[in-house]
């Protein structure tokens, strides 16, 4: 019993020892813990504070920007000092502790400990075209421009050309055919005056004489008519081809006609087959006659050269007079053969080709008459442009130098012809060659035109948002809108030309739709003449289109809408388009570096420059959409510094403290 007590009064206070142990590694995982999360903690409020003050100094966007374009940008360059000064005020004003008395985390934030960075510069292509992007998603413009495509495609330029074209591959054959007909036809008369009916009585007259005293000149009359006869007969299998080839061509531009509603051009040289068969006939037999005759006569020419030798010879030798005589008679004899090869000559009289057609190729249609004088107008039009009403002009300092554009322009090349040079040809339209030349300058470039909008319609979406864009945010001549800008009416069309007035920059794109409308207006009237003659058609369709194109612009000026073609009015097709629709389709075509880079420099011009306040110092280089902030952070620890972790070498515990470094990017 003794020794059981005393074993009991040893054991005594071993579970409190025990007990304190435990408590202890209690304590130190407890605070561990409790470091860990208030580490936890602190980085995710550090965090917090960070995004909750770049988006607070977000905030202070350019209101100009905002307000006249839909786009967001913050002066992060000569404002930068404020801009980390809000970031620094908010971030400050963040981190504190609800609770002053109580002090759960303390946030020790130094001088220079945070830094903030402007990015997303808006002369950078993408960003901005990003931001448009953005601000066009919620106003669904896509269909307005996919109707104005639709509108342009219902005018059948595709047709129109293939039609156009076809007729004048057939003009060119057709004018190919008649240079060499006329070209025979007078190696044909040449033949003739010498081998027709009444001259080769004549001819053969005159040889028959020649032959005593230049047998060699009767022996190269026979061969340059025989030469002509082959030169002839060669002229007439290439002309066959020729007129194959025009045939060819009539028959595919009269195929097209057939499947798009037109009247078919009358076809040439109806006549003109029979004829060359006919004369090849011809030319076959003469030559064969004149070959016969050619080689007999140069064999006799030689025995004539013989016998003169000989008689020469004679004479010189002082033979008798009976002997001369003799060779004499011999060779007498033989200028008698010779006479007597031209005398059995046969040819027949080669005739003429002929080109008529046989199509009435006087008959015409009447033109319309332009009622408003819009040529005159025009005229007036252009120099009220440069007189009065947009003397305005960009002053180079107020540009963006293309250096600073973070993608380098891509400038176009101007496909449209100028249109005072379009108009001087107008009046010598009667001129086949003027109207062959001015028919080619308009199948250019409505094919070009229609393949790039072709290609603009298959690659819509962007290109369309951007479209849109400038003509919801820019001025043009026949908008309504005042927007208080630099330039009152003409921003768009400096998008599409970029010139320094905005005269020239009106007149520039008033020529090019002018030229758009000509040429529409030309190939529809082309393709719904009855005038069988395709030179008169041609040349009818020119003026009509001409006349036409006036009469569009003028109504557009005036704000009207006009049919897209004139077969539209014709046939009571609604299909009608304005001069903004025209813009529409011209800044599709427009490359997309061209029309971004010309949109801010109206931009940054337009709040330069604005009527009530002039911001001269604004620059769009300095605008950014993104804030890069970087902060750093110490908090107070409870129980770590007990392990002195400042000697395990890492870099977040330092005096004691634990260090956060937090970074954000943020933008619009």
């Amino acid at each position: 019993m003794k020794r059981e007590r005393m074993k009991q009064q040893k054991n005594k206070g071993a579970i409190t020892v025990f007990l304190s142990i435990i408590f202890m590694a209690l304590m130190l995982l407890t605070g561990l813990l409790a470091d860990a999360a208030r580490i936890a903690t602190a980085e995710r409020k550090v965090q917090s504070s960070l995004n909750t003050a770049v988006r607070s100094a977000l905030a202070g966007y350019d209101e100009d920007l905002i307000g006249g374009y839909g786009i967001y940008g913050l002066d992060t360059q000569s404002g930068e000092p404020a801009v980390k000064s809000e970031v620094i005020n908010y971030f400050n004003a963040n981190i504190k502790e609800r609770h002053q008395g109580l002090r759960f985390i303390d946030y020790d934030v130094k001088d220079g400990s945070i830094q903030v960075t402007g990015m997303g510069n808006l002369l950078n292509k993408e960003i901005y075209k990003r931001q448009i992007m953005e601000y066009m998603k919620y106003k669904a413009p896509l269909t307005i421009t996919e109707n104005v495509i639709d509108k342009f495609k219902k005018a059948k330029l595709g047709e129109k050309v293939d039609f156009s074209e076809k007729e004048k591959n057939a003009r060119e054959a057709g004018r190919r055919v008649k240079e060499s007909v006329s070209k025979l036809n007078r190696t044909v008369g040449k033949i003739a005056s010498n081998l027709g009916k009444a001259a080769i009585k004549d001819f053969k007259d005159k040889v028959i004489k020649q032959v005593k005293d230049d047998p060699q000149g009767v022996l190269e009359e026979v061969k340059d008519l025989l030469d002509k006869s082959k030169d002839a007969k060669s002229s007439v299998n290439a002309i066959k081809g020729e007129l194959d080839t025009y045939r060819n061509s009539k028959a595919d531009a009269d195929r097209i006609a057939d499947n798009v509603g037109a009247v078919r051009t009358a076809g040439e040289f109806e006549n003109s087959a029979s004829d060359l068969d006919r004369l090849e006939k011809v030319l076959e037999s003469n030559i064969e006659h004149l070959s016969q005759a050619y080689e007999e006569l140069k064999e006799k020419k030689l025995q004539f050269d013989e016998l003169k030798e000989e008689l020469d010879s004679l004479k010189s030798q002082g033979a008798s007079p009976a002997s001369i005589s003799a060779k004499q008679a011999e060779i007498d004899q033989k200028i008698g053969e010779m006479q007597t090869v031209i005398s059995n000559l046969q040819a027949e009289e080669p005739g003429q080709i002929s080109l008529g057609s046989g199509t009435g190729s006087d008959a015409s249609e009447p033109h319309q008459e332009d009622k408003n004088d819009s040529k005159g107008f025009f005229k007036k039009l252009k120099i009220e442009f440069e007189s009065k009403l947009m003397l305005k002009a960009l002053k180079d300092e107020w540009l963006i130098p293309a250096e600073e554009f973070k993608n380098a322009e891509k400038t176009d090349a101007e496909r449209f012809r100028n249109m005072d040079e379009s108009m001087k040809e107008l009046d010598r339209l009667s001129d086949e060659e003027v109207a062959e030349q001015q028919n080619k300058n308009i199948l250019d470039f409505i094919k070009e035109f229609f393949n790039m909008l072709n290609d603009a319609a298959a690659n819509a979406i962007e290109n369309v948002y951007i479209t849109e864009y400038v003509m919801d945010k820019y001025t043009f001549v026949t908008s309504q809108t005042e927007r208080g800008h630099y330039f009152n009416k003409g921003e768009v069309e400096y998008i599409l030309y970029g010139l320094d007035t905005e005269a020239k920059n009106v007149a520039a794109v008033m020529g090019q739709t002018w030229f758009l409308r000509f040429g529409i207006d030309t190939l529809d009237f082309f393709l719904t003449s009855k005038i069988p003659h395709p030179v008169a058609r041609l040349v009818w369709a020119l003026i009509e289109g001409a006349t036409q194109s006036f009469i569009d612009m003028y109504d557009m000026y005036k704000g009207d809408e006009v049919y897209v073609c004139p077969s539209a009015k014709k046939f009571s097709i609604p299909v009608k388009v304005s001069y903004s629709d025209h813009l529409r389709i011209f800044l599709l075509l427009k490359s997309e570096d061209t029309k971004l880079n010309r949109m801010r420099q109206l931009m940054q011009i337009n709040i330069m420059q604005k009527e009530k306040e002039v911001n001269k110092d604004f620059r769009l280089k300095n605008c950014n959409t993104l804030l890069q902030a970087r902060v750093e952070v110490s908090i107070n620890l409870w129980f770590l510094p007990l392990f002195q972790t400042d000697k395990f070498g890492l870099e977040q515990f330092k005096g004691g403290r634990y260090i956060i470094r937090k970074e954000t990017t943020i933008g619009y």
